[in-house]
């Protein structure tokens, strides 16, 4: 069994990909570089709670240009939505933010029915 790493690479920090030749190819390195940091040989930082895994990596001039989103087992499930402008497990969503989601399951549920 193989484990799974869900990764969100910002547009933002690759857009001047096809601004050349060079740009891209950098770009190529920095991204396989950092998809083995975060996802193999990820950094930690101390905090009160104890060692926290740093989930991003460095693109260019971009801090946070690649980010880890979750290791799961590839036997293992999870949902997830965007929300508060990211991609999270709907297990660490507030109520609040798990009754939006609600809103739009059902919303898009109605609007599929009515289309039947």
């Amino acid at each position: 069994m193989g484990y799974t790493n869900i990764l969100l690479v910002r547009d933002d920090a690759i857009r001047d990909a096809k601004s050349s030749n060079e740009v891209r190819k950098k770009l190529e390195t920095e991204i396989g570089a950092g998809v083995i940091k975060v996802c193999l040989h990820p950094d930690y930082e101390p905090t009160e709670a104890g060692n926290l895994r740093i989930r991003d990596a460095a693109l260019l001039n971009h801090g946070n240009g690649l980010s880890w989103v979750e290791e799961v087992h590839s036997s293992e499930r999870g949902v997830y939505a965007w929300m508060g402008n990211c991609l999270r497990s709907i297990a660490d969503l507030s109520d609040e933010e798990l009754a939006v989601i609600k809103e739009m399951v059902d919303q898009q549920t109605s609007s599929r029915i009515s289309k039947a």
